[in-house]
């Protein structure tokens, strides 16, 4: 049996009800997801039509998988594992955060990509002290 994840911060159980019966599948509420084991195998193909349509993430466990033996985790910080842009906060500190959160918002619209966006960002901040005041 297949298994998948659904997370997010407007994750709520009337839309993963929903997901389940499509897929026939049937989850189980953990503490900040949701863990569905599915009848029938899909594929990523598959689920990036309910990707569309839904604001979380719904991701594949390999077969395979134990989560006890996770020993690594890589993520993005900003706006991922934390709630903040460390760009905007540091800007916000040196007194610039209306001119840098305007370009990380652009890059979230999706207006511009990433490369152009921290290119843009950090150009703003060159020049900057590397530590303003007292240092700890």
């Amino acid at each position: 049996m297949q298994k998948i994840i659904l997370q997010g911060p407007r994750l709520d159980k009337e839309t993963v009800s929903k997901i389940a019966a499509e897929l026939k599948g049937v989850f189980e509420i953990r503490h900040h997801y949701f863990k569905m084991t599915l009848k029938k195998a899909v594929t990523n193909s598959n689920l990036n039509s309910i990707r569309s349509t839904v604001d979380f993430d719904i991701n594949i466990l390999p077969d395979d998988f134990e989560p006890g033996q996770i020993r690594l985790l890589i993520t993005d910080m900003d706006s991922t594992f934390i709630n903040i842009e460390c760009v905007d906060e540091i800007a916000d500190y040196m007194g610039i955060k209306p001119q840098i959160s305007a370009i990380t918002q652009s890059a979230m619209r999706g207006e511009i990509n990433f490369e152009t966006s921290l290119t843009k960002r950090i150009g703003l901040l060159a020049g900057l002290p590397a530590c303003p005041g007292p240092c700890l």
